[in-house]
């Protein structure tokens, strides 16, 4: 913690700004640069129609100005660059909720630009999700649902051919079909090991908790009628 601390509260460089004197349509995020902090990277995500030949990037080192000239011909091209500097914009978006009257938009169309943001480049946001589509359906849509048991997969080292997962169960009663968990057959007398709760057990001992009950309530009623009857016959007496 002591080293954590250390690191923050003493910035390598702050008033970070950058500049790019050869291009003029550059759009990058965070706008605002954060301070860098030693062994810390600094990372900005840059879009531009034209090719950026070099960055300027100023800032102050303590009290002395500080400027370095960062050039881009040394960057490779990465597919996920464009999807990363997507989810720069939407952050910047989201800050800009926040932000006390930053440029006087609604809420809407800073929605609007995360939502098309968001599909334009396809990741998930506040208002997106990834979808999975299958390609060939495995059921034709002209055919009647029915219900299967779906059969557990067997723990990492178990031999598969010594258990065979039950899929054509019997039928079973009524309370056992309510609290059904996946049955196990087991081949050549070895079973696998139940999951989740033991309902079993549970629904025995519930059970006999309500005959617990039940005994005692008729308990309680034939004190209480012995105790009005002893009552009553104490009244006679005195009388």
């Amino acid at each position: 913690m002591s080293e954590l601390f250390a690191k923050i509260e003493n910035p390598a460089i702050t008033n970070l700004k950058i500049s790019f004197p050869d291009n003029k349509d550059v759009e990058y995020y965070p706008k605002v640069l954060p301070d860098v902090y030693k062994g810390s990277p600094f990372e900005i995500a840059i879009r531009s129609k034209d090719e950026i030949r070099a960055a300027i990037l100023t800032g102050k080192r303590g009290d002395q100005h500080w400027e370095v000239r960062m050039p881009f011909s040394v960057a490779g091209g990465h597919i996920g660059v464009a999807k990363l500097w997507a989810r720069s914009k939407i952050a910047a978006f989201e800050s800009e909720q926040f932000a006390a009257n930053f440029n006087k938009r609604s809420n809407k169309e800073i929605d609007l630009d995360i939502l098309n943001t968001a599909l334009d480049y396809k990741i998930m946001s506040r208002l997106t999700s990834l979808v999975a589509v299958a390609v060939k359906p495995d059921r034709p849509l002209s055919s009647r649902l029915f219900p299967k048991y779906v059969a557990l997969s067997l723990p990492a080292g178990w031999d598969p051919r010594f258990f065979q997962l039950g899929e054509n169960e019997n039928r079973r009663s009524f309370i056992s079909n309510l609290l059904y968990r996946p049955v196990n057959k087991a081949r050549k007398g070895l079973s696998i090991p139940d999951a989740a709760l033991n309902y079993q057990a549970v629904l025995i001992f519930g059970i006999f908790l309500l005959m617990a009950g039940f005994l005692m309530g008729l308990i309680r009623m034939q004190f209480f009628r012995n105790m009005a009857l002893s009552y009553f016959s104490i009244l006679k007496l005195r009388k």
